[in-house]
């Protein structure tokens, strides 16, 4: 007879990769400011720096899962789920430092609303700036919309510190930066946990939408609040690695949820708006305006690999087989 999981309050689940000051920090205010029934899982995709041999040193009671190999953060999170039982799971980059109320906070307010699947607090950047967190769901027209009129410009880079100071009360939203989420063990299995035919970047999108979709809410908890040293997990010079990663996972989320028929029409949105965008930062780019090369070379790579055949390949395949 297999043994059973015990069952705790809370259960944090970090996923961890070459962030060993980072995660140590975390770690530490985890235990500082939970006075809940809680159990910690970090589990670490092969880092090399250190990070399996801090936790083990400095936090024995830690569960460490310590994978031979970079699976990928989605497929991390779920041999997390996994590993522990617990009521409510937060969900934590290793950037991530829980402050003197956040627990409680979320706790209390989820506690009380049986229907809401994922709440997430307020973040803040360590010099203490509202970190705009909380996104709609991508659909044709608002991506339409997005690349010939430049609608994310002014709402989330020019009014989107403004927009995350002025939410003062609890909110119903789309989907969240998947940094910070608290999730309830109901939704996990009626909904199961990531997709983990994703590697990394746009998860936690796919998550919120197949919550919704089952009838979940999703809420946004100012009144908890984290301090999130943002892109920690990976170096802010380009990496077009990286880069190919979220524009893959961007188009098999829509290929999953609104059909690959629709994909084209997607696709060609993006290529009309990163041609556009990347010509606009090419010119502030050599007029000395730094920030603006590291945009142009994105909006370049987009279009490079938004060309490339063997990515729709993959698309079908992985669709198809969800």
């Amino acid at each position: 007879m297999p043994e059973l999981k015990k069952r705790t309050e809370i259960a944090f689940i970090i996923v961890n990769y070459n962030t060993v000051d980072l995660l140590q920090a975390c770690l530490q205010s985890i235990i500082q400011h939970t006075k809940l029934p809680h159990e910690i899982i970090v589990i670490d995709n092969n880092s090399d720096d250190g990070s399996s041999a801090m936790v083990q040193r400095f936090f024995p009671t830690v569960q460490l899962i310590q994978n031979q190999e970079n699976v990928g953060y989605p497929k991390a999170i779920n041999q997390g789920l996994q590993a522990i039982s617990a009521r409510f799971y937060f969900i934590l980059n290793s950037d991530i430092l829980v402050l003197e109320d956040t627990i409680a906070n979320l706790y209390d307010y989820h506690s009380k609303k049986s229907k809401i699947g994922i709440s997430a607090p307020a973040q803040v950047s360590p010099n203490g700036e509202a970190i705009l967190s909380v996104h709609q769901f991508p659909t044709l027209w608002r991506e339409w919309a997005r690349n010939l009129f430049f609608t994310d410009v002014w709402r989330y880079r020019l009014w989107g510190q403004k927009r995350a100071k002025q939410i003062k009360e609890p909110m119903a939203i789309d989907w969240v930066m998947g940094a910070a989420m608290f999730v309830r063990q109901e939704l996990i299995d009626d909904i199961g946990g990531m997709d983990d035919s994703i590697f990394m970047y746009g998860e936690e999108l796919d998550w919120c939408y197949r919550a919704q979709l089952a009838g979940w809410a999703i809420e946004f908890v100012p009144q908890a609040t984290i301090t999130h040293h943002k892109s920690a997990s990976a170096d802010k010079a380009f990496n077009f690695y990286r880069y190919a990663h979220v524009v893959r996972s961007n188009y098999y989320f829509f290929a999953k949820h609104f059909g690959l028929r629709q994909l084209p029409l997607f696709v060609i949105a993006q290529i009309i708006g990163s041609l556009l965008r990347a010509g606009i930062a090419g010119i502030f780019c050599l007029l000395g305006w730094k920030s603006f090369c590291h945009q142009a070379k994105e909006h370049w790579a987009t279009i490079k690999i938004s060309l490339n055949i063997s990515l729709y390949k993959w698309i079908k395949k992985a669709v198809t087989n969800t």
